[in-house]
C-alpha cells in the first residue's frame, strides 16, 4: 500500500464523519494520529483537488464538494446552504422555476444549493460542477471579480476568455455592463429547446461570494429578474449576521 494515500483517505474519513462541520488542524491530527506537518501537506493536496475545503485559519477544514462528486450520493452540506436554502424555497414558490445558488471554484461554477422546479437540472443531484461561460451565473461570477483578480483569472484560464468572445476589449466591456446593471442573462438552444437564464450576484460586504439564478424555458420573463434581485438582497442581508468563514 502507498502510505500517503492511506493517510489522505483517513483524513477524508475524519472530515466526512464531522457531518459538514469544520475541524481544526489540531483536531484532525488528534483524530488521525498523524503529526500536524503530515496533515498540512496532505490537506494542501486535498484542498487543491477539492476533496477538502480550507474554511479559515481559525476554523480549519471541512469535506469538499469533490468528495461528493465521486459518488453522487448523500447531500453536500455547504455552510452557506443554511442561509441560501430558505430564500431559494421562497423564490421557487414565487416563480415555479428551478432556482440555484452557485459559487466560483477555480475555473468552474459550482452549484451548491438548488430547489427544483419545472426545468430539472442534470439528474437532480444537489451539487453540480459546470463550465463557467455556459451559464448566466458563471458570467455574473466572473464579472464581479475585482479587476486585478479577473485579469489573473483570465491569464490562468485563457480558454475561458477565448470561449466567451474573440476580442478581449469587447469581453471587458460586456463584463463591465453585466456588473454595472447588476445582473446577467443568456439564452441558448439545448436539445432543440430554447433556454433562458437570469442571474444576480450575492455579496458579503464588498465581495461577491456567489450568484443566484433561474434557468427556464420560453420567452423572456422580466418578473423573474425582479424576484431574483429581491432574493439576492435578502441573502446579502442575512449574511451580515452570519459568519460563514
Amino acid at each position: 500500500m502507498i502510505k500517503s494515500v492511506v493517510k489522505a483517505i483517513e483524513i477524508l474519513r475524519v472530515l466526512s464523519d464531522a457531518d459538514g462541520k469544520s475541524l481544526s488542524l489540531a483536531e484532525i491530527s488528534t483524530a488521525t494520529g498523524y503529526n500536524k506537518s503530515t496533515c498540512v501537506h496532505l490537506l494542501e493536496t486535498l484542498v487543491a483537488e477539492n476533496m477538502a475545503e480550507h474554511v479559515s485559519r481559525s476554523e480549519g477544514y471541512s469535506i469538499g464538494y469533490g468528495a461528493f462528486m465521486l459518488s453522487r450520493f448523500g447531500g453536500f452540506n455547504h455552510r452557506l446552504r443554511s442561509v441560501t436554502h430558505p430564500v431559494l424555497k421562497w423564490l421557487n414558490a414565487k416563480t415555479g422555476q428551478t432556482v440555484i445558488f452557485c459559487v466560483l471554484k477555480g475555473d468552474k461554477r459550482v452549484c451548491i444549493d438548488s430547489v427544483l422546479g419545472e426545468y430539472l437540472l442534470g439528474s437532480g443531484e444537489n451539487i453540480r460542477v459546470e463550465a463557467l461561460p455556459r451559464a448566466s451565473t458563471g458570467i455574473v461570477l466572473i464579472a464581479n471579480l475585482p479587476e486585478t483578480v479577473r485579469r489573473e483569472f483570465f491569464c490562468k484560464y485563457r480558454e475561458i476568455a477565448e470561449s466567451m468572445v474573440d476580442d478581449p476589449e469587447e469581453l471587458e466591456r460586456s463584463l463591465a455592463e453585466v456588473k454595472g446593471q447588476g445582473y446577467g442573462e443568456n439564452s441558448l438552444m439545448i436539445d432543440g429547446v430554447k433556454m433562458r437564464g437570469f442571474a444576480v450576484p450575492v455579496f458579503k460586504g464588498e465581495e461577491c461570494i456567489g450568484a443566484i439564478g433561474i434557468p427556464y424555458r420560453g420567452e423572456r420573463e422580466p418578473v423573474y429578474l425582479k424576484y431574483l434581485k429581491t432574493a439576492a438582497k435578502e441573502i446579502t442581508h442575512r449574511l451580515e449576521f452570519y459568519d460563514y468563514e
